[in-house]
This record gives C-alpha cells, sequence and structure tokens, in this order.
C-alpha cells in the first residue's frame, strides 16, 4: 500500500507510456500501479496490495469527467463502461480513465473524490496534467 498521499501525474506507474490517439494520457508517471495502453482499447492494470484504495477521474465521450473512488480500478472502468458504474457515465460511454491517485484508507479516499469534485473544470484540467 502507498503510504504517503499525493500525486505524480495523470496515473501512479513506474515510467512512462505513451498513446499516440490520446496525448492526454501521456505523461509521466510514478508509484505502484501500472496503467496498459492497448492500440485498440484503453486498459488498465493495477499492481496493488488488497486492501488499496483509490481516487479516480474518468473522461467520458462527451468530453466531460466523472470522479469516484473504489478499491480495484479495472473493475471499476469495466463496470462504468459496461453501464452498471453510474447513473452519469451510462449514456456518456465509453469513458476513459484518466487520473488514478493512490489513497491510504477508505475514508481518506472519499474525502479525496469530495475535494476533486469541488475543482472547477480547469483545475481538474491543472491536476490531470492537461
Amino acid at each position: 500500500m502507498v503510504t504517503k498521499p499525493g500525486w505524480l501525474g495523470a496515473c501512479p506507474q513506474i515510467g512512462t507510456k505513451v498513446d499516440k490517439r490520446n496525448p492526454l494520457l501521456n505523461s509521466k508517471l510514478s508509484g505502484n500501479a501500472i496503467l496498459e495502453l492497448a492500440d485498440d482499447q484503453k486498459k488498465i492494470k493495477i499492481e496493488r496490495n488488497q486492501r488499496d484504495y483509490f481516487c479516480y477521474i474518468l473522461e467520458c465521450a462527451d468530453g466531460t469527467f466523472y470522479t469516484g473512488w473504489t478499491t480495484d480500478p479495472e473493475r471499476r472502468l469495466k463496470q462504468h463502461n459496461r453501464g452498471t458504474g453510474s447513473r452519469y457515465t451510462r449514456s456518456r460511454r465509453p469513458v476513459v480513465m484518466i487520473y488514478l491517485e493512490p489513497q491510504p484508507d477508505r475514508s481518506t479516499a472519499m474525502k479525496r473524490e469530495r475535494a476533486i469534485k469541488a475543482l472547477p473544470r480547469e483545475r481538474k484540467k491543472k491536476l490531470i496534467g492537461m
């Protein structure tokens, strides 16, 4: 589990991954999670401990952002893209996970989600690195 809260980049990962179709995801990343980008579909693979918590931002097909928290980012992204993740993203598919922030516990993840949701769009873009 990541012990220090904080964020460096679009997803916590060692190294840099490049997606030629979406330059918004091309950024320097650090941490213990790994982001894998496939040519046909963006996929996220996370190396993590059983009890990790994450706060995330999705970019919807209409360009809007959705913020949430989860213990399993890969499962949650699949739920959103199936239409079972949330009412908001159900009509805005497909969604892409553009920001992932590890949190030390559930309470912190929920508080961070609320703080990110309260940010104006421009501040969210700055946080993501857009």
